[in-house]
């Protein structure tokens, strides 16, 4: 007589919690040991196949663990040599966006040229997406409170309303970690500086140039719209000048 085995299957779910905790725990090891490795004089890390070894772990357990250690700038890797420590401290060369959304019509450029800028002077971007929520919002603010970025750029949660996590805004900035609002901040938060967009001033400056070019006074442009100025009596850098458009026939 065959006696079964009494056990209850591991679902899928509590499989995958247990691998990522096991990728985390390998990266907390690794991390641990970086500064022994440069104390040493040793700036690459042991191949994947060296790692997995060590540690009784799969290999994708390894590139796991050090995705999370590149994500944190402590090492870099290149591409056919392995992985190499960058000597920098965690959190110490990365800028945090905290944002409502990352797909609206403005953010795909925004975010760009955010990025390009931060990386030509040695900064990497962490982008949070609140999805304009309080709740949101406050995980994501405690997260990044446990390893404070060099600095967070914010775009806020419901400006015209009071904001519950105000508390943790000024808690990061205990840890000299500057906050700079984009459009628009929280009034309570003096301290925290704020860029906007000035369509007016911008389209002083855009109707400045179409008048210095000497453009006749209607053109087809290629979206077929015709361009008219008018210049009207007053300020005559420009604060007394129309601009419409109206459709070509």
């Amino acid at each position: 007589m065959i006696k079964k085995n009494n056990y209850t299957p591991v679902s899928t779910k509590e499989r995958k919690n247990f691998m990522a905790i096991k990728y985390k725990w390998l990266a907390g090891r690794l991390r641990e040991q970086l500064p022994d490795y440069t104390a040493n004089g040793i700036h690459r890390l042991p191949t994947e196949a060296a790692i997995s070894q060590r540690y009784k772990v799969s290999r994708q357990t390894v590139r796991q663990a050090l995705s999370v250690l590149e994500q944190e700038g402590l090492i870099e890797k290149r591409q056919g040599s392995g992985s190499y420590i960058t000597g920098r401290s965690r959190g110490e060369d990365r800028i945090d966006l905290l944002l409502s959304n990352d797909s609206a019509y403005l953010y795909p450029m925004l975010l760009h040229d955010i990025k390009k800028t931060l990386a030509a002077q040695g900064f990497s971007t962490t982008v949070h997406i609140t999805e304009n929520t309080f709740s949101t919002e406050h995980t994501l603010l405690q997260k990044i409170l446990h390893q404070p970025p060099r600095a967070l750029l914010v775009e806020g949660v419901k400006t015209a309303r009071t904001n519950p996590n105000l508390d943790l805004y000024r808690k990061l900035q205990k840890k000299k970690c500057p906050v700079l609002f984009l459009q628009e901040s929280y009034p309570e938060l003096t301290n925290c500086p704020c860029v906007t967009m000035d369509d007016f001033g911008g389209g002083i400056l855009l109707t400045r140039h179409l008048l210095a070019t000497g453009l006749p006074a209607s053109v087809r442009s290629s979206c077929g719209y015709a361009f008219r100025t008018f210049a009207l009596p007053g300020d005559a850098a420009c604060c007394g000048t129309q601009v419409h458009f109206r459709k070509i026939p």
